[in-house]
């Protein structure tokens, strides 16, 4: 999840997934390759509960998707 990218007042929100399978090493590296959009929308802000309807809306559309691990910065900039 991420809503670093913004064009004016817009903000985009990007939920990004990484697929998981048994020969999956959990010791190698992320690539480019590994990534999928799960989903995108625009908003002038998002606020948590914007966020957890987002969320919400874009898994349902992915029934058969099982979520295993959720990772977030807590809305903090470092």
């Amino acid at each position: 999840m991420d809503e670093s990218i913004q064009i004016g007042t817009e903000k985009l929100l990007l939920l990004l997934g990484v697929p998981l399978n048994k020969e999956h090493s959990h010791c190698t590296a992320l690539r480019g390759e590994d990534v999928q959009v799960l989903g995108m929308e625009v908003q002038h802000s998002w606020t948590g509960d914007l966020i957890a309807d987002f969320v919400g809306r874009t898994l349902a559309g992915f029934p058969r998707l099982n979520v295993a691990y959720l990772i977030s910065d807590r809305g903090r900039l470092y």
